[in-house]
């Protein structure tokens, strides 16, 4: 039985390692060719239909969130309103059967409602204005419904996709067993640094701008996730792209 154990760990910890290799070369593809990113879109759709075929257990109320999204994200971009659907019903499938699950709401009383709001809020407006002082952009404010639009793509689409999709991956080859540090700090890991490094090429990428992207806001909004809720992360991550739309327009 103890051997059995061993075994199943050394195989997860397989599977767990050749996932991490698996998402590293994708972002080292994207930054040789930046055009690979659709990979990224193309692949959560591939990815969701496995856990949602695989699962069998969304009902429509969650095909119509999902439809929901999905059309939130649908412009400028269609193709990421597209994966947006395939991805937050594929993870759901996932969170519905495990034990590290990600709620697209915490609470749904209008307590726990009213706490998702100000996280929303606060964390979008305090991170959004760290995000301003750090661009280097010429201020150039206006508002337009084309920077809503992709503030709101921005949100929903990359919190999705790119950290409860890939979060939810990670759970899956976990199971419903109790984390170990190691494995905590890989299921961040997993959840920042890929969304960190789709806003590089050769060209632009450095160490310290990785690190500080990672901290001040790849970190936050991993821990809405999986501390508060869905909800929480895409509403902040909304806001602060809305403030940086608005105030450069860039």
């Amino acid at each position: 039985m103890d051997r059995v154990k061993v075994v199943n760990k050394d195989r997860k910890m397989g599977y767990i390692i050749l996932y991490l290799l698996s998402l590293l070369a994708l972002c080292g593809l994207n930054l040789l060719v930046p055009e690979t990113k659709l990979l990224w879109y193309l692949g959560a759709v591939v990815v969701s239909s496995v856990l949602w075929w695989k699962n069998r257990n969304i009902n429509h109320r969650d095909v119509g969130c999902g439809v929901v999204l999905g059309g939130l994200a649908f412009f400028p971009y269609y193709f990421m309103g597209v994966a947006t659907f395939f991805a937050y019903i594929g993870a759901v499938s996932v969170f519905k059967k495990s034990k590290h699950k990600i709620k697209f709401l915490k609470e749904t009383n209008r307590r726990g409602i009213s706490v998702t709001l100000l996280f929303i809020v606060t964390f979008g407006i305090v991170l959004g204005t760290i995000n301003v002082f750090l661009n280097d952009a010429n201020l150039n404010p206006g508002i337009q419904l084309y920077w809503i639009c992709r503030a709101l793509t921005a949100g929903i689409c990359e919190e999705i996709i790119f950290r409860f999709l890939l979060f939810s991956i990670f759970a899956t080859i976990i199971g419903n067993k109790d984390y170990t540090r190691l494995e905590g700090w890989i299921s961040y890991f997993i959840m920042i640094v890929p969304h960190v490094l789709i806003h590089f090429d050769m060209s632009s990428i450095n160490l310290l701008s990785v690190i500080v992207l990672s901290v001040v806001f790849g970190l936050p909004f991993a821990l809405l996730q999986r501390k508060r809720d869905l909800t929480s992360a895409m509403g902040s991550h909304f806001i602060v792209d809305l403030i940086r739309f608005v105030t450069f327009q860039a």
